[in-house]
């Protein structure tokens, strides 16, 4: 479920499925499961306010300032080039398709995709994703959106095989350009 808000956080439009395009000043709220039903009974017709609030690993929070971004990752895979992956189970742990952020000795920024779910590429597991992440030699590495979020393009062309029949519309992106931004 997608909610897209106006700039006064007014909801314009719904949708059964995520990666709505945006138009300037819009916004959009997801969520998934039990959560999309909770989602549309709050913004059905009606205006939200929003807030942001930045935490670290540990839950703490950071205080926003400008230039200050944060990504949304499930599970740090090394820290100070030791594997720290938590113990688990289930379906998250298994082989997945998988998106890996992390940043080597010498502060590079680093971005690794791993196919899953197909005959060409059977994803890792958690754990096999932090050994690939150690094998990159990231430093310090994060486990981002994966399964059938996983999806690379580099100037404009797709680089990995994503899982499933035809690549995913997601709602979120991390992108990287090679000069420096500028609005207009």
């Amino acid at each position: 479920m997608e909610v897209v808000l106006d700039r006064r956080g007014c909801a314009v439009r719904t949708s059964a499925q995520r990666g709505t395009e945006l138009t300037s000043g819009q916004t959009s709220l997801q969520a998934t499961g039990q959560d999309a039903a909770a989602l549309l009974r709050v913004a059905d017709g009606g205006c939200l306010r929003t807030t942001s609030v930045l935490t670290d690993e540990e839950g703490e929070e950071l205080p926003l300032r400008s230039g200050l971004s944060g990504v949304n990752g499930r599970y740090r895979l090394t820290r100070d080039g030791r594997v720290v992956v938590p113990a688990g189970t289930g379906g998250f742990f298994d082989r997945n398709p998988r998106t890996i952020a992390g940043t080597t000795k010498d502060g590079r920024i680093v971005l690794a995709t791993v196919d899953g779910r197909m005959t060409t590429g059977v994803g890792t597991t958690m754990d096999e994703t932090a050994a690939v992440a150690r094998a990159l030699g990231l430093r310090d590495a994060v486990n981002l959106d994966g399964g059938g979020s996983t999806a690379m393009s580099v100037r404009g062309q797709l680089v990995n095989r994503p899982s499933g029949t035809a690549e995913r519309a997601v709602g979120d992106a991390l992108v990287f350009l090679d000069r420096p931004y500028r609005r207009g």
